[in-house]
């Protein structure tokens, strides 16, 4: 269920006087988009959306959630790419259909909204879940994927998940909407010599942990975060005489006191993981 092939059956089915004109989405299908500009209504096929059986149970939801929720907006063909206009302007429909769990995409460019659909929970269409962005970073470090999704839950949950634009200053986290907007909040920091900030979703310390990245955009590359994370999980276990003390340096450094509290809210976080 790619991104590409979606699009690709879109493309097909269109007759061209479609593609230079603006229609509105009347009706939603997992098949079809029902369009029209008035007078003349066509129909889109969208290509069937095959659904893995473990995702059977979620097929109700894709017609009658997400997808209808699509109904009435302005949509465009601009190139080989659909536009719908949705929020404060024009916005790539791969990109929506992503960013609500609804397609794995083929395009890297895209990582960072799927896998923050993940975190957020939205990819159950996608028969996927929060723990699986953290499996590459896990195996390629030798540490438990369930341990560091507890981490990461630990350090930056909100709404439920984990929120992965998160940036912590002395205690505070701030959630922000966007990559970009935490992005540019982080460069300001820096700019003005403030690096005492924790970042991502593995919250990882700026003024500690710079070298880790070959930039703040970096740190706010989601897998790349993770993995930096992972990395310094796994340094702290092999100076440590077991993962307790590990997951405690993570978040403490030396301060026993507070380790004993962030493994027990870890552990915690822990019992809570659902897949």
């Amino acid at each position: 269920m790619f991104v590409s092939r979606f699009l690709f059956s879109l493309v097909l089915w269109l007759p061209m006087s479609l593609l230079a004109t603006d229609f509105r989405i009347i009706r939603v299908s997992d098949s079809e988009m029902i369009v029209s500009t008035g007078n003349d209504v066509r129909r889109v096929a969208l290509g069937k959306m095959t659904l893995r059986p473990a995702c059977q149970r979620y097929r109700e939801s894709l017609k009658t959630g997400f997808l209808d929720s699509l109904q009435g907006l302005p949509i465009k063909l601009e190139g080989d790419q659909w536009f719908v206009r949705a929020g404060q302007g024009w916005q790539p429909l791969e990109h929506l259909l992503v960013s609500a769990g609804y397609l794995r995409p083929n395009d890297s460019r895209l990582m960072n909204e799927f896998l923050a659909s993940l975190l957020l929970k939205k990819g159950r269409m996608t028969c996927e879940t929060a723990l699986q962005a953290f499996n590459a970073a896990a195996t390629a470090n030798g540490v438990d994927p369930f341990i560091l999704y507890a981490i990461s839950l630990t350090e930056a949950q909100y709404q439920g998940g984990v929120w992965p634009w998160t940036i912590n200053i002395e205690g505070k986290p701030r959630y922000f909407e966007t990559r970009e907007d935490a992005i540019e909040f982080a460069k300001n920091m820096i700019a003005s010599n403030r690096t005492r900030m924790d970042v991502g979703p593995m919250q990882l310390h700026w003024a500690y942990h710079a070298h880790r990245f070959n930039s703040i955009d970096e740190a706010f590359d989601i897998d790349k975060n993770i993995r930096a994370g992972a990395r310094y999980l796994a340094e702290l276990k092999a100076t440590s005489t077991n993962w307790g003390t590990a997951i405690a340096r993570y978040h403490a450094g030396s301060n026993t006191e507070r380790g004993i509290g962030y493994v027990q809210r870890v552990i915690n976080n822990l019992k809570k993981i659902s897949l």
